[in-house]
């Protein structure tokens, strides 16, 4: 007999994958959008920098009207103490006089209520003031919260941006199986550091560099399996890419456990192009820095893989024109 499921469990249900779907949907969106968005939250950044600017010249009028304000301030007080001043004067010549007209004491209430409407309008004048001052601090508020909503959404859409290298492992992967197919090696290939993140642009502009070093790692450095068996290696070499961060920078290490760089094959052939003189002495950091020559390469023979003298110098060149800097280090047999 079949049972009939309540409509509360298949609410549930539906509630469930709804959530799983939720969580997983992507949207694709064209870069050339994205840049223009990134471009505009940079815009509004700069429109904020400048109302700030308006708001600091804001505060400065301010100041100076505090101080008129306190010079008016000043002067309408003085001028009280010389009316009363007169007036208490008037006052002592009108009783030594016999005969006066009240009326004359029409002039001294007439400054008296000037001086009393000036004080009025100075009062105004304050008011307007603390009024314009309580506006600038709440714009000051206002710009800040912008300011931090403006910062968010632009380290935002720059994330959107921000892929890992190691979601190109199966590329990779796939040109060090291919590597070694032709070179009748065996290698794997492992990540380090994969949480660490680069932009989409600088990503697509390092596979190229970094598919030349990964042939590079299998053709001259990792050993032929039987090689490897007689000096203690396990037959299959390992290839490790790792990545790490460093302040601002990001750093990409490409090593492999093979046999190193041949430092006597890079001299001779440095010899032999006339990089060096035969009794030259150099380092073996210098020596390395020779592979980095356009058209040098130790390949023994012609190949799909090497000997073809297009190497190191166009990945130097390639990473130079994204900013970066390469460096070779080496350990004889290691």
């Amino acid at each position: 007999p079949q049972k009939a499921a309540s409509p509360a469990a298949d609410q549930g249900k539906d509630d469930k994958r709804k959530a799983v779907r939720a969580q997983h949907e992507m949207v694709r969106i064209r870069s050339d959008l994205l840049d223009n968005m990134v471009n505009f939250a940079g815009e509004v950044s700069i429109y904020r920098s400048r109302v700030e600017q308006q708001l600091g010249s804001l505060g400065f009028n301010l100041d100076e009207m505090e101080q008129i304000i306190r010079r008016l301030r000043e002067q309408i007080r003085r001028v009280d103490i010389e009316t009363e001043a007169q007036i208490e004067s008037r006052i002592l010549e009108v009783e030594r006089e016999e005969d006066f007209d009240p009326l004359e004491f029409d002039r001294f209430t007439s400054m008296q209520q000037v001086s009393r409407s000036m004080t009025e309008s100075l009062s105004d004048l304050s008011s307007v003031r603390d009024m314009l001052n309580n506006l600038a601090r709440e714009s000051e508020t206002l710009l800040l919260q912008q300011s931090r909503v403006t910062t968010e959404l632009q380290e935002s859409l720059i994330h959107t941006r921000m892929v890992q290298l190691v979601e190109q492992a199966p590329r990779l992967r796939r040109i060090v199986r291919q590597t070694c197919t032709d070179m009748g090696k065996e290698a794997t290939l492992r990540f380090q550091g994969a949480e660490v993140e680069m932009d989409r642009a600088v990503v697509e502009r390092l596979l190229a560099p970094m598919e030349h070093m990964l042939r590079n790692s299998v053709a001259h450095g990792i050993e032929k399996p039987d090689d490897r068996k007689r000096i203690g290696k396990e037959e299959g070499g390992t290839i490790v890419i790792a990545q790490a961060r460093e302040g601002s920078e990001i750093v990409v290490k490409v090593s492999d456990d093979g046999g190193g760089i041949n430092l006597d094959k890079v001299r001779a052939k440095a010899v032999e192009r006339g990089l060096i003189k035969q009794d030259q002495k150099t380092s073996d950091q210098d020596l390395m820095q020779m592979i980095l020559h356009s058209g040098f390469s130790t390949a023994e023979s012609l190949s799909q893989v090497a000997g073809r003298g297009v190497g190191m110098d166009v990945v130097n060149s390639e990473l130079r024109q994204i900013g970066a800097a390469l460096s070779i280090d080496a350990e004889r047999g290691k």
